[in-house]
């Protein structure tokens, strides 16, 4: 299966209707061919510097019938992901799955709102498939509890640009990778935050091993 994402231009910021003619004109030269059976769609307005209204999901949905998700990555984009919830179901659209992204950052919030899940980078993926386990178990404070056991190394990992290498030194050291080194021009660990990152590992494993 094809499964194309995509999102608006880099560092442009567009009124309102020239916003819904550029993400459709986009959606049209890459969606519509046959070929493409499911399509995904991302809004990230930290990078790309485009913001999109909630108003523009519902259209999108009408429009493009192979858009099955939208990973929603405004930060923090709650009351957005209401909204989108509310307008699709006051005009009994099909369903969207929606992801949440940043890190995980506001993760069980998200999922309070309606996210069906997450699609996004952080050093312990297990931890969100187990709190994503326990919200839909219906144990929301089992599931917050364990979140925030992680949360430190989840904020501590969301420094923009040197995050990354905190993500891949914590991967490397789970097994997951052998090298921990970014592409330069990347940060570099230097000996000060591996010893954060050590001090921050030990003060989970404490809390879990407490449980």
């Amino acid at each position: 299966m094809r499964w194309p994402s995509w999102s608006p231009p880099v560092r442009h910021h567009y009124p309102r209707a020239a916003r819904d003619r550029q993400r459709s004109s986009h959606g049209q030269a890459t969606i519509e061919p046959r070929s493409v059976q499911a399509s995904a769609v991302e809004w990230y307005p930290p990078t790309t510097n485009v913001f999109l209204s909630s108003a523009v999901f519902p259209r999108m949905v009408r429009a493009f019938g192979t858009m099955v998700m939208l990973k929603l990555e405004d930060c923090p984009g709650l009351d957005k992901l209401t909204r989108v919830r509310a307008d699709s179901e006051r005009d009994r659209l099909r369903r969207v799955s929606v992801l949440a992204g940043n890190g995980g950052l506001y993760f069980p919030q998200f999922l309070a709102r309606g996210a069906d899940g997450a699609m996004t980078g952080f050093a312990f993926p297990d931890m969100l498939v187990k709190v994503y386990e326990r919200f839909v178990a219906g144990d929301r404070d089992g599931a917050e509890d364990l979140f925030d056991a992680y949360l430190p190394l989840v904020v501590y990992e969301q420094q923009p640009g040197y995050g990354l290498a905190v993500r891949k030194e914590i991967l490397r050291r789970r097994g997951a990778i052998r090298n921990a080194a970014t592409r330069a021009p990347g940060p570099r660990l230097r000996p000060a935050d591996v010893s954060e990152i050590d001090a921050l590992i030990a003060r989970l494993e404490r809390r879990l091993g407490g449980r």
